[in-house]
Order: C-alpha cells, then sequence, then structure tokens
C-alpha cells in the first residue's frame, strides 16, 4: 500500500508551529484560571453574622462597648504623653535660655526676687509649665486606673464568652471546610469534562492537521487538572493518584513501543531501513553488506565515516543477499533491469514502487516461523 510522505515544511513555519503551540498551551492555561479563579470569588460563610447568632447579644455588646472605651482611654493616654513630652521639652528651652543669661538655675526660687522683668516672665512661665506637667501626670494616673478596671472587666466577659467562642470557631470552620469543599466540587466540575473532551479528541484526532490543537489543550487541562489536585487532596492520598496515574502512562508507553517493534508501522519501517542502507548494514540483522570495495572491509554505524572508499572502474552492480539472515538486499528491478535496494520503495534508475507492507508481512512471518521452530527444538 502506498503511504504518502509527510511534507516538513519551511524551517520557519515548524519553528512557528511549535512555537504558537507552548504559546496556545498557555492561553488555554490561563483562560482555564481565569474561571477558576471565578469561581473561588463565590463567597464564603459571614463570620460577622454567626457571631451575632451564636454569641450572647448582651455580653457581646458590653464586651464591645469596654473594648471601645479601652480604645479611648488608651487613645486620652496617648494625647497626654504627647503633650507632657511636649511641655517638658519647653521646660528646658526656658531653662536653657536663663543659662544663657548667666543665671544660676540650681537656685530658682531665687529668682523671682530678680530685678531682670525677662528672668521673672521666663520664671512665671517655667512654674506654669510644672504645674500643667503635675495635672497631666494626675490625668495618666486616673486614665491608667480607669484602663485598669476596664480591661479586669474585659477580661472577665471573655472568660463568659469563652463557651461560645469555641462553638463559634467550631461552627466557622466546619462551614469554611463545606465551602471548601463546594469551591473543589465546582473546579473539577469544569475542569475534568475539559481534559476529558480534549483527550478524546487526542485519541481520535491525533493524525488530523490540526492535532496540535488538541496537544495543547490536553496539556494545558492535564496541568491544571495536577494543580488541582495537588491544591485539595491530601498529600496523604495525592501520591497514590500519582503513583496509578504515572504506572498506567509508563504501562501505555511500553505497550505503544512493543506493538511499535512487533507489528511497526510503514513509515517507521522505511526510515528504519534508509538508515541501515545509509551505513551499509543489513535492514534486518546489521550485517555488513559487503560488495564492490568493501567486500574485505570491517565497519559499524560509528566507524563508517571514517573509511574513505572509491569504486573501480568497469565495476557493475550486482544483487546481494545477506549471509547472516538471508534477506534480499540488492535485487533487479522489474521494471527496468538495473539492481536496487530491495527494502526502499523507489527504484533510483527508473522510480519504480514497490510495496513494503509484503516486506513487513514476510518479516513477521518470518520472525513466527522463527518461534515456532524454537518451540519445537525446545519440546525435542
Amino acid at each position: 500500500m502506498k503511504e504518502k510522505a509527510p511534507v516538513k515544511g519551511l524551517w520557519l513555519h515548524r519553528f512557528a508551529v511549535n512555537a504558537f503551540t507552548v504559546f496556545l498551551i498557555l492561553l488555554f492555561y490561563w483562560s482555564m484560571n481565569f474561571f477558576l479563579q471565578d469561581i473561588r470569588a463565590i463567597p464564603g460563610p459571614d463570620v460577622n453574622k454567626l457571631e451575632q447568632e451564636l454569641m450572647g447579644q448582651p455580653l457581646a455588646q458590653k464586651l464591645s462597648g469596654v473594648k471601645r472605651d479601652i480604645d479611648d482611654i488608651d487613645f486620652q493616654m496617648k494625647t497626654l504623653r504627647e503633650r507632657q513630652a511636649t511641655l517638658h521639652k519647653s521646660s528646658t528651652d526656658l531653662l536653657r535660655v536663663l543659662e544663657l543669661k548667666k543665671v544660676d538655675t540650681s537656685r530658682l526660687q531665687l529668682l523671682r526676687d530678680s530685678s531682670d522683668p525677662h528672668i521673672i516672665k521666663a520664671y512665671q512661665e517655667f512654674l506654669e509649665i510644672q504645674e500643667k506637667i503635675q495635672q497631666c501626670n494626675r490625668q495618666l494616673e486616673s486614665y491608667a486606673e480607669q484602663n485598669y478596671n476596664l480591661k479586669r472587666e474585659a477580661r472577665e466577659l471573655e472568660q463568659e464568652l469563652e463557651p461560645q467562642k469555641e462553638e463559634l470557631a467550631q461552627t466557622v470552620k466546619h462551614l469554611q471546610k463545606r465551602h471548601r469543599l463546594r469551591i473543589a466540587f465546582y473546579q473539577f466540575l469544569l475542569v475534568l469534562p475539559l481534559l476529558g473532551l480534549s483527550l478524546y479528541f487526542l485519541i481520535n484526532k491525533r493524525q488530523s492537521k490540526y492535532s496540535r490543537i488538541f496537544w495543547a489543550s490536553a496539556i494545558a487541562t492535564l496541568a491544571k487538572t495536577a494543580v488541582l489536585m495537588h491544591e485539595y487532596f491530601p498529600t496523604r492520598y495525592s501520591k497514590y493518584v500519582f503513583m496509578v496515574a504515572m504506572i498506567l502512562i509508563v504501562a501505555k508507553l511500553l505497550i505503544y513501543f512493543m506493538q511499535q517493534i512487533s507489528n511497526p508501522k510503514t513509515s517507521a519501517l522505511i526510515k528504519q531501513f534508509r538508515q541501515a542502507y545509509e551505513v551499509f548494514l543489513c535492514p534486518i540483522c546489521e550485517y555488513p553488506i559487503r560488495t564492490g570495495p568493501r567486500k574485505y572491509m570491517y565497519w559499524n554505524r560509528s566507524s563508517i565515516r571514517k573509511h574513505l572508499v572509491f569504486s573501480q572502474p568497469g565495476e557493475q552492480e550486482e544483487a546481494y543477499v545477506c549471509p547472516c539472515c538471508g534477506s534480499n538486499i540488492f535485487q533487479k528491478c522489474q521494471n527496468c533491469g538495473n539492481v536496487r535496494a530491495s527494502m526502499l520503495p523507489h527504484c533510483r534508475h527508473c522510480g519504480d514502487e514497490i510495496d513494503l507492507t509484503t516486506t513487513t508481512a514476510d518479516l513477521n512471518t518470518n520472525e513466527q516461523q522463527t518461534k515456532i521452530e524454537n518451540a519445537k527444538n525446545g519440546e525435542a
């Protein structure tokens, strides 16, 4: 059966196909990520509403009011401390002014009897600042006492509300777990059908010229599914899912390559035979094809390129059979009568084509006969 050789196309086109395939994988992945983010945006349980329903309303309101009072007192104390620091700075500045005027500041009680009006005014301002500092200290003491009492009251209220808080925490944890499972269900409900659809088209349309699109969608959905499984499945179970998937993939690849060895495609056979003819080895058993000037030489796949061989003038091509496996390597063309390669589809002289499926069938038949003979010899 004649098989059309695939057209490779220009290198620029091949590069563009590969590059846009990778870009399409990223686009599929990002588009699914957008949908999944919208699913994650579904609101979860309202903690504030649950707190109002489960916790005692009078105690909770009282505790909230006590905490507001504590915040107010903390703000007032912070303001007083800032004002106190400003007053201390002003007092220090006045003392420096007096020192610049060469006044003995160690005996401030004598400053009021000074004859200098500026010194007397500075002394009076200093006394006013000290009085304000004392007022700040008294207010801070009062606020500190109030703050202590309020914090003690808040602690007592929190102890009364502790059982209700534990119940609230357990309820919120349960509802958040249910919400997480619901989000996971919606996300897998989106991704798994896409994965199944991508794999279906990839398996059934893998020979299509648009198979790169199916490959891109399958790779993107498979990657996103793996990410979701890692996110939602516990590590304890994810490793088993991963191992089962890897076993199935490796087993499928092993079966595929074993089938390619036992029943190879025509295109694979042509490639195998062409590579063997290029290095002058038998395509079946890789025994050296010793014809013409290579009759008494030895080589292998790597050393054949090191030998420079010249053909003798007047040397004629002849049919050749592998002395190791008995396969026809060169034979006469039925169309033009010249010698041609027996395991390549076309004659290099006239272009006549032969059906290589018969060669494949002959090879399989020979292998089966060899197995039967070996089995008979074993029984004997």
